[in-house]
């Protein structure tokens, strides 16, 4: 009887083990759907191509105090991010390029978006395209401002209700065409620029529109 009971627990701690690493693994794989994952990214060269691929809820790529940054010594940036899920978070710089193209699309509710290019080193001849779908998003972009930019392109696509997206810049020869469809949504531009092509497209209902924009070459150059 002894050995039986020695046995018949051994079987059962064993058991109770493979019970619990299995409760295990699914906390462990809940945990991965759900995200809570985090990039800071830092390259420096010419001629680079960054492809980021973020799915997952409250995933980070940078923070807002210190921005995943790609500074280049030349040309030929091409920077793609794709993130996927819930109260999603991106801040990214990208400074001193020539001819750089960042495609940035966003799908989902509560994410906030933070794009600098060249304030704080010379960009020209970027293009951005970004598109954000879904619903209480918050899209911030600064282009310009701190340093010289030139002949920036750039295509902004949202949709959804209760998106924000405000626009920063500071930059000569600016072709920026905005589309924002959805409900109670705000979109506040700030442009200081010569050679500037504004064209915004706004449908949906309760929908916010605030522009300044003036030439830098002007008096004053104040908005």
């Amino acid at each position: 009887m002894k050995n039986l009971n020695t046995k018949t627990s051994r079987v059962l701690i064993k058991t109770l083990l493979a019970g619990t690493m299995a409760f295990g693994l699914g906390i462990s794989t809940v945990g991965a759907a759900e995200g809570d994952n985090s990039i800071y990214l830092e390259q420096s060269g010419s001629g680079g191509t960054i492809t980021i691929n973020q799915a997952g809820s409250n995933n980070t790529i940078g923070d807002s105090l210190r921005s995943s940054t790609v500074i280049a010594s030349s040309v030929l940036e091409t920077v793609s991010i794709d993130q996927s899920g819930l109260n999603n978070t991106l801040y990214f710089d990208i400074a001193n390029a020539a001819s750089t193209t960042t495609n940035v699309t966003d799908n989902g509710d509560g994410s906030t978006i933070t794009l600098d290019l060249g304030s704080k080193y010379s960009i020209a001849n970027s293009t951005l395209d970004l598109k954000v779908s879904s619903d209480n998003n918050t899209v911030i972009i600064t282009q310009g401002s701190a340093a010289i930019a030139t002949d920036a392109t750039q295509d902004i696509t949202i949709a959804g209700s209760g998106n924000t997206y405000t626009s920063n810049l500071d930059a000569t020869g600016v072709t920026n065409t905005i589309n924002m469809s959805g409900t109670i949504s705000t979109i506040t531009m700030d442009q200081k620029s010569a050679n500037a092509t504004l064209d915004i497209t706004q449908s949906g209902t309760d929908q916010t529109l605030i522009i300044n924009q003036c030439s830098t070459f002007t008096s004053g150059g104040v908005c």
